[in-house]
């Protein structure tokens, strides 16, 4: 048998053998809706690198919740699976879990590997920076230094050089640990802001304040839940759920519980 047919023979095999594992059918018989979402982790804030960990966290097992009442009845009929965020993706796409509720970015790379809902999250990447701080857009990034901290679901210096200006010079790199030695950069004038989601920045203002504030968004980005490819029947069910929650004004409320900023 010639190499090309034995591996679509192969691949076509694993997509039936996920289907299968994460079918409507299959999640009723077992009677748990396996869910992939952001791990506790230490209940110190400023142990996380986004300060907004435990309102996301909050939002998105309320989601979750919601889908375990529509597909079997119970709101509790969840089990929840904490891994790091580099592995929640490829575990959907094998199916290892029915679901992905993370923050999960709807993009083009992402896309590829698994099914997204429509979005239940709108947000994007900015700039945490002094009161008196210039950054308006993507333009003024030209010949700045900006902070990044470093991330375990992508490499945020690519991702701002991504969204700098064209026509300007790409703004030059201080890599940190944490949102605090972020915090430290500004105040000592190594750098013009620091970059994070928005949604981060906004929950670090309303708690710490300060001699900051948000820059405009830079990106414009969407959160969905994640689904295994080709599964449509799981996915319509989802996708049921999150327009249901949004005509009744359940998903802004879920933020609103949750003290999530209010999507933008």
């Amino acid at each position: 048998m010639k190499p090309r047919l034995l591996f679509a023979i192969l691949l076509c095999s694993v997509t039936v053998s996920v289907l299968a594992a994460n079918s409507l059918a299959t999640i009723r018989a077992r009677g748990q809706l396996i869910v992939s979402v952001k791990n506790v982790g230490d209940k110190a804030v400023e142990k996380h690198r986004d300060p907004a960990h435990f309102q996301k966290r909050g939002m998105e097992l309320a989601i979750a919740r919601a889908i375990a009442k529509h597909i079997l009845g119970s709101p509790e009929a969840l089990s929840l699976k904490m891994m790091r965020k580099p592995e929640r993706l490829p575990a959907i796409a094998r199916g290892e879990v029915d679901l992905g509720i993370s923050m999960l970015r709807v993009t083009p790379g992402n896309a590829k590997l698994v099914d997204f809902s429509t979005p239940y999250y709108r947000n994007g990447l900015a700039l945490l920076e002094a009161q008196d701080g210039a950054i308006h857009g993507k333009r003024d990034l030209a010949g700045k230094t900006v902070a990044v901290i470093e991330r375990n679901d992508g490499d945020a210096a690519a991702m701002l050089a991504a969204i700098a200006d064209a026509t300007g010079s790409t703004p030059k790199v201080l890599p940190v640990a944490n949102f605090k030695d972020g915090v430290a950069a500004i105040k000592d004038g190594r750098v013009a802001g620091l970059l994070s989601e928005a949604v981060n920045i906004d929950v670090f203002l309303a708690k710490h304040g300060g001699p900051f504030k948000r820059s405009p968004l830079l990106t414009e980005d969407s959160f969905a839940v994640a689904v295994p490819k080709g599964n449509s029947d799981l996915l319509a069910a989802v996708n049921e759920v999150l327009a249901a929650l949004e005509a009744s004004g359940e998903l802004k409320a879920m933020a609103t519980d949750a003290d999530l900023p209010k999507p933008e």
